[in-house]
């Protein structure tokens, strides 16, 4: 439980809010929308996006909309 979603003891002590904010994708939708577009101006075509539940159309309606791609 918690797999990618939460951190164990030990990967708590050596993480910071930097380094998840640096290395991951993780926000508000405001902060992801904002973060997409400054990779897109430099230079990126594509991310890797990993679903978090089970109700797949669910999480790539929420993922679209987030990312402008589909009708809010």
């Amino acid at each position: 439980m918690g797999h990618n979603t939460l951190l164990n003891p030990l990967d708590r002590a050596a993480m910071s809010r930097d380094l998840i904010r640096r290395f991951t994708l993780t926000g508000t939708p405001d902060d992801l929308r904002a973060r997409l577009a400054d990779l897109a101006a430099r230079g990126a075509t594509e991310i890797g996006y990993r679903l978090a539940g089970p109700d797949v159309e669910r999480e790539l309606t929420a993922f679209a909309r987030m990312a402008g791609l589909a009708a809010r």
